[in-house]
């Protein structure tokens, strides 16, 4: 393997050049059907250098960088790099740390994928000891970029220009800072791959780890963004104990119905962290409108924060310093709709739709986000809790699952209940017209959990149901709520629906019919064959619904290859916000 000796001159690389150690001083140019490949070395560009990457349509011009035999090595930029093509750091099976340095970093097109799995957790970081810019692209395939007290800047306003598996292996997210331009339009949906490492080590990695939020600029929800402003710098700051809320803050019409309901807030959740959001230019006198959604890791969150029935998102501005003695709780008025919750039940996040919100599915909804919407500036962001009380009733959750593929057990819960008479089932073959087929008695009033059911024994095999309540109070008002179905199978059945809706706007549904136990393992895919997600599934005999939580995708085709019985299946999924 030859070593690459500076370059005191100018250079055109137009086929695969090898190297060891590449140092430029002079004028480097690759081509778009070239390769300069640096195999267990370093790279310095000096201050008199310029290492320029073309690209032509889609072919680009390419740069990797490999140091296996290394286990270490350093990209350095002093100069100038410029081009369309790309760079991509390379760690095979054999973590790298990389580390990336100097006065004017740039890339193009930035593709990390460093990877070393040790107990299934990729340990492979690339870190960044200055700024670095990416003009555009970064396509974090493999591996956690680690920003210390510096900066990566996705310098392309394009809601498309970070991608990758984010959080697979506990891994491909960004540990620090990320700062993204952005613009409104369309379908300018922002994602933030964000994250820290715990800081307690004898925990698994994946705690506290990958924390993403996403800002949403869509001109569909009306979103304003201030000429002035070209790009938002985000972190997740983990931390034991954010504050306090000190006294029991109260919202109302949280649900969009008629009946009135409330949530408390009186608590931070512990041992979390928050996010630190702003834009480059942040001040008073500056007009915006955006939502903002929070994807906090659950499992560490409710593990963490035992009883939490439900979250909202708590706003602070940048004077305000998150800290065990910070109170939180003058700022709940402004820190977005006042509806914007969620509920806690069987470790999911449950979210209801708002008027403002996509018609399709149903109201009452399995979401991984929380979401403040209709913000006007950029502060600090933290997780609030309580245990929630409601009026006249909370529903928990509804649910219809089949039995012993005998009949089909319509179930719900109560957190609270207050002069509720009771619940009317009422039930439907066509999901349009309802009959009442049973009478439930309430509680009256309650403070606790309850628990209702209603065995329906009066169904036939492979008809879908579909199955709602009327709440009824003791002064006779009604409340609907939201519809569940299920179905009893013969023998022999098994069928994959293709997704509902589809094109969808952000969650997308498929649903199993079986009339047997089994496992299901389901693989998104891109049109470039590239993996978005994997999950595994455990389908009941009867009707099972699958969500997928897709917001933080771009638009754009997607394949589900779904696995069962040594038989796999395909179905399609398109996105396509308005």
């Amino acid at each position: 393997m030859a070593k690459f000796y500076p370059i005191l001159f100018a250079i055109l690389i137009p086929v695969c050049l090898w190297s060891q150690d590449l140092t430029i001083k002079g004028s480097v140019t690759v081509q778009p059907d070239a390769l300069l490949y640096v195999r267990d070395g370093n790279v310095n560009i000096y201050s008199t250098g310029s290492l320029d990457i073309q690209s032509t349509g889609s072919q680009r011009g390419k740069v990797y960088v490999e140091a296996e035999g290394l286990g270490a090595a350093t990209w350095t930029c002093n100069g100038n790099t410029t081009g369309t093509g790309e760079v991509k750091f390379i760690g095979n099976g054999i973590a790298v740390d990389y580390t990336i340095n100097g006065s004017n970093v740039s890339f193009p097109h930035l593709i990390i994928d460093n990877w070393e799995l040790v107990g299934g957790f990729n340990i492979a970081t690339v870190t960044l000891e200055n700024n670095v810019k990416v003009t555009e692209s970064l396509a974090l395939n493999n591996g956690r970029i680690v920003t210390s007290n510096n900066e990566i800047h996705i310098a392309n306003s394009n809601p498309a220009s970070i991608s990758g598996n984010f959080g697979s292996n506990y891994s491909n997210f960004i540990e620090g800072t990320l700062r993204r331009d952005v613009d409104t339009g369309a379908t300018n949906y922002y994602r933030f791959p964000i994250g820290a490492t715990p800081k307690d080590t004898t925990l698994p990695v994946d705690f506290r780890g990958y924390n993403p939020i996403s800002i949403d600029l869509r001109s569909s929800i009306g979103a304003i963004k201030p000429d002035t402003v070209n790009s938002i710098a985000a972190k997740f700051v983990p931390m034991d104990d954010i504050g306090t809320i000190s006294i029991n803050t109260v919202t109302n019409n949280c649900y969009y119905t008629s009946a009135v309901q409330f949530l408390e807030f009186f608590w931070m959740v512990k041992k979390f962290g928050y996010w630190s959001v702003k834009p480059d230019v942040n001040n008073a006198s500056l007009v915006w409108n955006y939502d903002f959604y929070a994807f906090p890791d659950k499992d560490w969150l409710l593990y963490q924060n035992p009883g939490l029935t439900h979250l909202k998102i708590f706003k602070a501005p940048d004077s305000f310093t998150p800290g065990p003695t910070a109170d939180w709780s003058p700022y709940l008025w402004g820190s977005g709709n006042l509806c914007d919750g969620v509920t806690v039940y069987n470790n999911d996040f449950r979210w209801i739709r708002g008027p403002n919100d996509p018609a399709s599915g149903f109201p009452f909804y399995q979401t991984d986000s929380i979401r403040a919407s209709g913000l006007t500036s950029f502060s600090n962001e933290g997780l609030g809790g309580g245990t929630g009380a409601g009026l006249p009733i909370e529903l928990l959750f509804l649910q219809a699952e089949p039995v012993n593929n005998t009949f089909i057990r319509v179930k719900w819960a109560t957190a609270t209940e207050i002069n509720n008479a009771g619940f009317e089932v009422q039930r439907s073959t066509d999901g349009v017209t309802f009959e009442k087929i049973a009478w439930v008695d309430g509680a009256g009033n309650s403070s606790s959990t309850l628990n209702y059911n209603y065995p329906d024994y009066d169904v036939q095999p492979n008809v879908l149901y579909y199955y709602r309540l009327k709440q009824v109070d003791l002064d006779g008002t009604e409340e609907l709520t939201y519809v569940v179905s299920a179905m009893i199978t013969s023998s022999g059945i098994f069928t994959i629906s293709d997704f509902i809706p589809n094109p969808a706007f952000d969650n997308s549904r498929i649903e199993v019919v079986t009339s047997t136990e089994k496992d299901l393992h389901v693989t998104i895919y891109n049109t470039l064959g590239q993996i978005i997600q994997k999950s595994k599934h455990h389908v009941m005999p009867g009707t099972n619904q699958i969500t997928f939580q897709l917001g933080w995708l771009a638009d754009g085709t997607y394949y589900a290859i779904i696995h069962a019985d040594n038989e796999f299946y395909s179905r399609k999924l398109v996105l396509n916000r308005p």
